[in-house]
């Protein structure tokens, strides 16, 4: 490669210094862009082909090229210092390593106006030339404007597909046809049905007997009581595909927002989520331009229930989704002190229902503090104008009721033993499922021989469609089953919990003032305590409810609360 020459200094007599422009190596930059890994694989809009055409071009123009100096890369054209193989070429260029660059057509190089003059004066500056193969460029007043207008054309351009792909969608949404993409959802693969002018089209899902089984596990783990961390690390280590196909690492978010579709319990819902921009100063946090959002209710359109069957029981799909709201609530991780405050997460507010949140002011401390009051303008707000009080008060009112139920522990006592003479509500009914699948499985293998013994097509056809619909059947009592034993699994723990707080109760001797922070939060926890807060007017001040397996809520007032904060309840 020809070394980039130094600018020299020529003194004449009687003369200012004249300074000459550095000889640059008679080499073109070659880049070449798409905007998918899709396109890349096209012939019509390869790299290659561009690749073709640009080393045609820099002979044509007498510049040599260099494997080192060809720049290729699948990026949305619409960005700029993200861009990796541009940032390569910008570093160069700004090293004077070759003396043109060379694009297929200006949408190949920037889609943005001002990125295209961002490009052109710094290239400029060091002495580097532009061209394009498709596109002549004029380095004059005219060419620059013509040049920005195709920048400009082309932004516009990108702006009306987005539009006009977003309003195919929706139209053929709100028509009840699925909006289908090139991958299915997990658990399900397509079903391509034929339309009447003889074309296939993807409009339902069926089961994957591949993946279904790995959708029905996660319900099954989390309603056991497993975290998401560990739902994904546990399958990571036994090697199961993610949603995209590969072999990586499983992420608690992607398990999230599989659990909380519609979807799998036959609630089929198009447009859930939607696409908005990244902000530019937090872009680099961000491994795409955009994010994914869940779209307001009225935004979303149901889908008829025979797009896809239902993987999970209705029921099943409630409890996992209470459950990963409670764990959120409740994590210990959403608040720097988890222990100072006892009832964080099981407070409400008795006017909109929203739950409170702990507010920590200069002030007064720490508060519990109606959240939708703060967050919401409008007919959305909390209709009692933001009820709060303080936690230390709310806290000594909750133990103190608390404190006289485990001073007479007469209820949980006979809670425990009713429970341990009650036979598990689901053992009567996890028998009967078992039978009926013992049934279905010896209908299932009779049809198999019967049709082995017959010669008439459309006989054997029959019995196939009655052993489709026999395990269509077997399927559904699957899911009941698997419902039933998390059902009999969360009434044993719960009866396991009340006889740990009576073991609690018997080792203090009634002083529960010896409680730790911890062992206070799990009683409340074991009890299921919630507490409802009522603005300072109201009598009573709050209510707490223990909800117990057998003998249901029972509520219990807490009075006053002590003082209200005169400067801070809203009227």
């Amino acid at each position: 490669m020809v070394s980039v020459t130094q600018q020299t200094t020529t003194t004449l007599p009687h003369s200012r210094p004249r300074y000459q422009t550095a000889t640059l190596p008679r080499i073109a930059a070659l880049y070449c862009r798409v905007s998918s890994q899709r396109q890349v694989e096209d012939d019509r809009t390869s790299l290659q082909t561009q690749l073709a055409a640009l080393r045609a071009k820099a002979a044509e123009l007498g510049y040599a090229t260099a494997h080192d100096f060809t720049y290729m890369e699948a990026f949305n054209g619409e960005e700029l210092i993200e861009r990796p193989m541009l940032s390569r070429l910008r570093e160069d260029a700004r090293a004077r390593k070759f003396a043109i660059v060379l694009a297929y057509n200006v949408y190949a190089l920037a889609k943005n106006q001002a990125h295209l003059a961002i490009l052109h004066d710094e290239w400029e500056r060091s002495g580097v030339a532009l061209d394009f193969v498709t596109e002549q460029l004029e380095d004059t007043p005219i060419g620059r404007a013509i040049l920005a207008l195709r920048a400009f054309a082309a932004e516009v351009e990108g702006e009306r597909r987005k539009d006009r792909i977003t309003r195919a969608r929706v139209a053929r949404v709100q028509s009840g046809r699925p909006a289908v993409g090139h991958r299915p959802n997990y658990g399900y693969k397509w079903a391509e049905v034929r339309l009447a002018d003889g074309r296939l089209s993807r409009e339902r899902l069926e089961v994957d007997p591949a993946t279904a089984p790995i959708v029905v596990r996660m319900y099954e783990l989390v309603d056991a009581g497993h975290t998401l961390r560990g739902i994904a690390a546990l399958f990571t280590r036994e090697g199961i595909p993610t949603p995209t196909g590969k072999w990586a690492g499983w992420d608690p978010t992607s398990i999230r927002m599989l659990l909380l579709n519609p979807l799998y319990c036959g609630r089929p819902i198009a447009l859930r989520r939607k696409s908005i921009p990244v902000d530019k100063s937090v872009r680099h946090l961000y491994a795409r331009r955009s994010r994914e959002v869940v779209r307001p209710a009225e935004e979303q359109v149901a889908l008829p229930a025979t797009y896809a069957p239902p993987l999970v029981s209705a029921e099943l799909f409630a409890r996992v989704g209470e459950r990963l709201r409670l764990n959120q609530v409740l994590a210990p991780r959403n608040n720097r002190q988890p222990l100072a405050t006892l009832m964080r997460g099981l407070v409400r507010c008795a006017y909109c229902g929203h739950r409170m949140v702990v507010a920590n002011t200069t002030a007064y401390g720490s508060l519990y503090r109606c959240q939708k009051a703060t967050q919401q303008r409008g007919p959305a707000r909390c209709p009692s104008g933001g009820a709060l009080i303080v936690t230390h008060k709310l806290d000594a009112a909750v133990w103190a009721k608390i404190s006289e139920v485990l001073t007479h522990p007469e209820l949980i006592e006979r809670e425990v033993e009713h429970m341990r003479e009650t036979e598990d509500p689901g053992a009567e009914m996890l028998a009967n499922l078992d039978r009926q699948l013992a049934e279905l499985d010896r209908r299932i293998a009779n049809k198999r021989k019967f049709a082995e013994l017959v010669d008439d097509d459309q006989e054997r056809a029959e019995l196939a469609a009655e052993v489709g619909e026999l395990r269509k059947s077997r399927r559904t009592l699957e899911a009941e089953r698997v419902a039933t034993v998390a059902r009999t699994g969360d009434w044993r723990e719960k009866q396991h919990g009340l006889e740990r707080t009576l073991d609690w109760c018997a080792r203090v001797a009634g002083n529960l003032d010896t409680f730790t922070a911890e062992e206070r939060r799990q009683t409340v926890l074991t009890l299921r305590a919630e507490a409802t807060l009522y603005r300072h007017d109201h009598t009573p001040r709050a209510e707490l409810t223990i909800h117990l397996p057998l003998s249901g809520a029972v509520a219990l007032p807490l009075g006053d609360c002590g003082d209200r904060i005169k400067d801070l309840v809203s009227v």
